[in-house]
Order: C-alpha cells, then sequence, then structure tokens
C-alpha cells in the first residue's frame, strides 16, 4: 500500500480501485467533476455520475452541509439528493452487467437537506 498523502491509501495492482462514484439527485444527466478545475470541491479530484430513476424526483438545498470527516465529500454533490415521486415506493439502486465474483464495499453518504417541521422524524 502507498500513502499519497490524502489519508487515502493505493494499491500497487489496483485492486482496490474507485469502481464507480454516483450522485443520486443530480439535476443533469452530466457527469460531473468537483476536483481541481472549476469547483475544486473534492480533494481527491474524482468524478461524480449521476444515478437517476423516471421515478424519482430532485431536490437541492442551499443551507450549509458539514462535510467536514474523512471522506471530504464534495458540499455541491451533499446537496442534492432524490426522493420517491410515490411516497410509498422504494428507491432501488443496483448495478448490472457484474461478474459474480466482483466484491464491492459500498459506501452511502446521507446530509439533511429538508427541514423537518416540529411534528415531523425521519
Amino acid at each position: 500500500m502507498l500513502n499519497r498523502g490524502f489519508k487515502a491509501y493505493m494499491i500497487e495492482s489496483g485492486s482496490l480501485q474507485t469502481f464507480l462514484r454516483e450522485g443520486i439527485g443530480s439535476f443533469s444527466n452530466q457527469s460531473l467533476r468537483y476536483g481541481s478545475g472549476v469547483y475544486g470541491a473534492d480533494v481527491f479530484d474524482c468524478i461524480w455520475l449521476p444515478y437517476n430513476s423516471k421515478n424519482w424526483s430532485h431536490i437541492r438545498t442551499n443551507n450549509s452541509i458539514d462535510n467536514d470527516n474523512e471522506f471530504k465529500l464534495p458540499k455541491n454533490v451533499m446537496a442534492m439528493a432524490s426522493v420517491p415521486i410515490d411516497p410509498d415506493a422504494h428507491m432501488n439502486i443496483s448495478l448490472t452487467g457484474l461478474l459474480i465474483t466482483s466484491r464491492f464495499y459500498v459506501f452511502l453518504h446521507f446530509s439533511e437537506i429538508q427541514e423537518l417541521d416540529p411534528n415531523d422524524t425521519r
């Protein structure tokens, strides 16, 4: 393992290489780069791909997002989300076309982007 100075370790063989980073709730169907370019928000210079469904609507907040943790997720990504159009529906996320022997680590990150009424709970 090699420490590249970002607290993210790389395996020389690439076996723990990032497979995919998706931002659920993107208002566009375009990939977004939040790295050292225009946005400058992703310290790891990742490209975030949208993951949308025709059964979801998208929401966004202008409130402050706390991303002060080891993952250092871009605030622009964490300020967007999707919700099911039908409030009783599930949100299914799947990867297709993969080998059955493939193994992945999945990290889900959540932020509070909707204000709750006093009697509401999550």
